[in-house]
């Protein structure tokens, strides 16, 4: 019995994190464009911090409960599905040309975090230190993409509810919040669960099933993104979302954990595959100017791999 109100809790903390998420992101953008803050600013930070809330108050929580595994494995989880699964899904079904100067400057931050995390991961467990490091890159990372909105404003435009009254898109967007915080952790607290149910280790359910649960708002903003002919808006909220996990969360994790905050099983596996998709994402995509559906299949052939690969380690 108990199983089984495990199970329904955790599908109740998808959905809640589903809505949530669908939520947060249109009553962030309104509030955002109410409060004239350049489209460009709100397509890359605003609704990627939105989008990304899940996944950083999963592994808040279970640092804080002491969880390290599923702290470290939700994240890097994350950035896989993000890149593998979510991208994939974005280049197969729409293929899309890009800014090139725009997207090469958000993929060398991409890079230069994954440069860190690497060095980070496997040099120890992640001290304060680094983990205020990680924070700096995502300062210089907002402020990046607040000089290019000035530079270049209004390229990205996107509808949002103008006309509705400012206090009930506050309230919503608070509403929202609080779903996410209380699906996120209803995630947590049955992951151990379900994975004792599905005979799964906790870094297998932290890399797999929270990933991608927590992934579901960045699936939301890719999925609208394509309805609406405008793929752009989900790569872009791919790269930064990808970047806010890299650093915002492991950088708040890091600096929680006071040292104890480290990559356990799979960590290997795991950054070799995200580095095989940031290059089959980024390098073709900025050589020719645009996505191809081939680089789509690719993407998604390499989740599939990465997933069996996890079951049999």
């Amino acid at each position: 019995m108990l199983e089984v109100l495990s199970v329904v809790l955790f599908v109740l903390s998808f959905v809640l994190i589903l809505k949530g998420g669908e939520m947060l992101v249109d009553s962030a953008i309104c509030i955002s464009q109410k409060a004239k803050i350049p489209p460009m600013i709100v397509g890359a930070t605003v609704v990627s911090m939105a989008t990304t809330l899940p996944e950083t108050s999963v592994s808040t929580l279970a640092v804080l409960r002491g969880d390290m595994a599923l702290a470290t494995g939700n994240a890097l989880g994350s950035m896989v599905c993000n890149f593998a699964l979510i991208l994939g899904i974005a280049f197969t079904v729409l293929p899309s040309s890009v800014d090139k100067k725009g997207f090469r400057l958000k993929c060398f931050f991409l890079v230069i975090n994954y440069i860190l995390l690497a060095i980070f991961a496997f040099s120890g467990n992640f001290s304060a230190i680094e983990g205020i490091v990680l924070l700096i890159l995502l300062f210089l990372f907002l402020l990046s993409n607040v000089l290019e909105a000035k530079n270049s404003p209004d390229k990205i435009s996107i509808e949002t509810k103008n006309n509705q009254n400012t206090f009930l898109v506050v309230l919503e967007f608070i509403i929202s919040a609080l779903a996410i915080a209380f699906g996120s952790h209803v995630l947590v607290v049955n992951s151990a669960t379900i994975g004792g149910i599905l005979h799964m280790n906790q870094k297998v359910v932290a890399l797999t099933i929270v990933a991608i649960g927590t992934g579901l708002p960045e699936v939301v903003t890719t999925l609208t993104s394509i309805r609406e002919n405008n793929a752009g808006i989900g790569i872009g909220n791919m790269i930064g979302a990808n970047i806010l996990n890299g650093t915002m969360l492991m950088g708040v994790c890091g600096i929680l954990a006071k040292g104890r905050l480290s990559v356990g099983g799979g960590a290997l596996l795991t950054f070799m595959v995200l580095l095989l998709c940031y290059a089959v994402a980024i390098i073709p995509t900025v050589l020719r100017g645009k996505s191809t559906r081939g680089q789509g299949i690719f993407l998604l052939a390499i989740y599939l791999s990465y997933i069996v690969g996890l079951f049999f380690m």
